[in-house]
């Protein structure tokens, strides 16, 4: 016997999330509505990487003199 498949009723996925980071590598994301009250169906969140710009070198060589010099450049998220 084939196992019953389940039928997961979806909105459109949204716009994508800003960058989790400023620069360097980071993590984006959307997600998109479950019309339907089913258990089992797959979690309406898809992540993907992104880069914004890269990283000056002093931030990714000297992290926490970047920090105390509060380089905008170097934050690691979005203000």
């Amino acid at each position: 016997l084939e196992p019953c498949k389940l039928s997961c009723d979806y909105s459109v996925w949204e716009s994508w999330s800003e960058c989790s980071t400023t620069c360097g590598p980071g993590q984006r994301w959307r997600v998109r509505t479950l019309r339907t009250s089913r258990s089992g169906c797959p979690k309406p969140v898809e992540v993907g990487p992104c880069e914004v710009t890269p990283c000056a070198p002093l931030c990714r060589e000297v992290p926490k003199i970047a920090h105390a010099l509060n380089l905008d450049q170097c934050r690691e998220t979005p203000s």
